[in-house]
């Protein structure tokens, strides 16, 4: 019998700009109010924050490369631990030409903070960051496949449901990837506990139980497609410093276009595919979960 949805814990995320870049004030409003969301509609309280970056490499540039900017993050994971909650930390995809600063930002900001158990969780959207902190450690603090690692299995770009082979064997895409043999193998191999799913526009997701796993499903902005990185802001890379400004912020705030098709409102920015889950949690989601709040785009 499938069973129904539990939410074991709460999470909410602070890896867009706000929780990132923005000031400290913006981040406390956005605290203030994802708690009261999160009260008014579960009746329960995060016990996680989500910190780091999960999608713009040009943002983990300004983390990795800037000593203000991580004594501000560090300044709210100790506040957030003083509260009582776990710590999370994402990575995004990373590409090999940021191979050498990843892990100086990893022996100089993130090995500590896992030392010292600031951090309980470290996020991760590829395979090649997954592989270095296995090699190198993360001091008990579990490790997450994050949802860019969930979009290379089980891509949505288009609505795949209505591709004829696919459309008749819908478990294809209702239960997750990550819960089959070669990569349950590779879960116990690498030592990770869990895994980050977007629910799915359509149809519902069967997430299987897993011995010592914890599916974390984003709710209510999700995904349908993404790319590794902002292939706008990286179109200044090689021609002038980066600004936030240069980039257009269009991850953040501004829509190139968005339309509603069959009751789903889909949000098209630049080369990302997003969606507002409009149905509630349970009708889109089976299974034991740890809900993560989520606004990012």
């Amino acid at each position: 019998m499938e069973e129904k949805l539990k939410i074991s814990s709460i999470a909410c995320d602070y890896t867009g700009f706000h929780g990132t870049l923005g000031s400290r004030q913006e981040w406390l409003a956005r605290a203030e109010k994802y708690t009261n969301i999160l009260h008014n509609n579960f009746f329960r309280y995060p016990d996680t924050y989500i910190f780091g970056v999960r999608y713009c490499e040009m943002m983990y540039d300004e983390i990795s490369q800037k000593k203000h900017v991580q004594n501000e993050l560090e300044y709210r994971m100790r506040l957030s631990e003083q509260q009582g909650l776990k710590i999370a930390f994402s990575i995004p995809q990373l590409h090999e030409h940021r191979l050498l600063e990843w892990q100086q930002f990893y022996n100089i900001f993130l090995k500590p903070k896992f030392a010292s158990s600031l951090i309980n969780e470290i996020i991760v959207n590829d395979f090649g960051t997954l592989v270095f902190l296995y090699k190198n450690g993360v001091f008990g603090s579990k490790v997450t496949l994050g949802r860019s690692f969930d979009k290379t299995l089980r891509e949505n770009r288009i609505d795949i449901t209505t591709i004829d082979k696919i459309g008749s064997n819908q478990k294809m895409i209702e239960t997750p990837p990550v819960s089959e043999a070669f990569y349950q193998e590779l879960c116990k191999e690498y030592d990770v506990s869990g895994a980050e799913l977007d629910s799915l526009p359509d149809g519902c997701l069967s997430l299987p139980k897993m011995d010592h796993f914890t599916w974390s499903i984003i709710y209510p902005k999700i995904v349908i497609s993404k790319s590794s990185y902002c292939e706008l802001g990286s179109a200044f890379r090689n021609n002038r410093k980066f600004t936030l400004d240069e980039c257009g912020k269009t991850c953040r705030v501004i829509y190139k276009s968005f339309y509603q098709e069959n009751g789903r409102i889909l949000f098209i920015t630049e080369n990302t595919v997003c969606c507002k889950q409009v149905k509630p949690l349970e009708e889109s989601v089976h299974g034991k979960v740890r809900l993560v709040y989520s606004e990012i785009l």
